[in-house]
Order: structure tokens, then C-alpha cells, then sequence
């Protein structure tokens, strides 16, 4: 999922969180791209939770305090663009980042209508990926 990860590219730089570790929700039905999330975000500092669908997603923003979802665009049931829909109803300041391999700028369009907060293509950089959560917090 992520190209040109390195040992190296796992160090911690530049993050240092003042009031403690930042909780970023995690959501995509692929379980191992789920887990490289896990891994590479905890690795870098981050308090996270993980979802494989939409709705599980939901539940979880319902029992812990999120600070960033980070959420795939295509999955079953309910897709990126719904879980984006319905938590920023019930949400509206919690910073949202969609992933996607498969999207046009049609997808991406409405995303921001919906208030997506920033859109990265699938596979990124680990460093992509930091630099997304930094715009967005």
C-alpha cells in the first residue's frame, strides 16, 4: 500500500503532541491495508482506532473522542462518501481525510461538497500521509 517505506522513514520527526497523542480513526474494508495504517500511524505517535466497514466506523465515533478520520472511499455497504456524509452531521469539526485508488474527480468533488478535509490517492508515502493529518489538525 505505501511505497518507499524504509526503516528510516518509521523515526518519529517533528511530532510532538502537546496535550498527548493524537486519536485518528482509521476506517477501509481491506484488512491488510487496515493494519499498515495501524501500524505506520501508532509508529508514528498516534493513538488509533481502526474500523473494516462504514458503520463500525460510526459506532466508534459514537464511544471514543476522534480527532481525524481517515476513511477509504470504495467499501461495501456503506461507502466513504456516506460515512463522510454522516459524521460530519454528527461531527461537523472532526477533520476528515479519504483515501482512495479508484477515485475520479467526480468522487472527489462531492467529497468536498460533503466536507472532506483533504484527499489522498492510494498507495502514498507514509510522508504523504503525515503531511495530510499536519494540514488538516
Amino acid at each position: 500500500m505505501f511505497k518507499d517505506i524504509s526503516p528510516d522513514t518509521l523515526v518519529v520527526r517533528d511530532f510532538v503532541m502537546e496535550k498527548g497523542k493524537l486519536h485518528i480513526l482509521i476506517i477501509d474494508d481491506e484488512s491488510s491495508v487496515l493494519k499498515a495504517l495501524v501500524l505506520l500511524l501508532s509508529a508514528m505517535g498516534y493513538k488509533v482506532s481502526s474500523a473494516i466497514s462504514g458503520r463500525e466506523g460510526l459506532d466508534i465515533l459514537g464511544e471514543e473522542p476522534i480527532e481525524c478520520i481517515i476513511c477509504d472511499l470504495r467499501m461495501p455497504e456503506m461507502d466513504g462518501l456516506e460515512v463522510l456524509k454522516e459524521s460530519k452531521r454528527l461531527y461537523p469539526d472532526i477533520p476528515f481525510i479519504m483515501l482512495s485508488g479508484h477515485a475520479d474527480s467526480q468522487d472527489v468533488e462531492q467529497a468536498k461538497e460533503l466536507g472532506m478535509d483533504y484527499f489522498l490517492a492510494k498507495p502514498s508515502s507514509p510522508e504523504d500521509l503525515k503531511r495530510a493529518i499536519l494540514a488538516v489538525i
